[in-house]
């Protein structure tokens, strides 16, 4: 395979090399960046956005393809959850409802918030849990709109959807 470290170069890969992997050593901020990588050829990311914001005290909070929204709605999504954020410390909802993911089975956004302020380790452990839970199957989703043929509409539907930032 192919190790790069800036997208830009996905463009330079001549086509005798065109069938190898491409891994991209790059810090994307957040999923948007990473479609965009993806629209360009990498087949293989670095993703330290996730840790951060698990560090950050950030529940990620997305899909891909975005959800269906109504015409009215017109504000972007937001791409985390703030744990840290004391509207959380009465509410016994999952991270994100319907998350499969063992944090999200288990336990709940007042549990979240409180480890989160008594600074207990358990609070990143679990958060970075789910953050890799949302990203497989973030990614999941991209390589099954990429089979379909949708992807560009979908990357289109996603960017309208969420903010832009986490």
């Amino acid at each position: 395979g192919l190790a790069l470290y800036e997208s830009d170069c996905l463009s330079f890969i001549p086509e005798s090399l065109g069938d190898l992997p491409r891994l991209l050593i790059s810090d994307p901020r957040g999923p948007h960046a990473i479609l965009r990588e993806v629209s360009l050829g990498a087949d293989l990311l670095t993703i330290p956005f996730v840790g951060d914001s698990s560090d950050a005290g950030i529940a990620l909070d997305f899909t891909f393809p975005a959800p269906p929204r109504s015409a009215d709605e017109r504000e972007p999504l937001a791409l985390g959850i703030d744990m840290w954020s004391s509207e959380y410390a009465k509410d016994t909802s999952p991270l994100r409802e319907g998350c499969q993911c063992y944090a999200c089975r288990r336990h709940h956004r007042a549990y979240f918030n409180h480890l989160l302020a008594a600074k207990e380790m358990a609070a990143w452990a679990l958060l970075q849990m789910h953050n890799f839970h949302t990203m497989d199957l973030f990614f999941q989703g991209v390589r099954e709109s990429i089979q379909r043929g949708s992807f560009e509409q979908d990357v289109e539907a996603f960017n309208r959807t969420y903010a832009s930032t986490l």
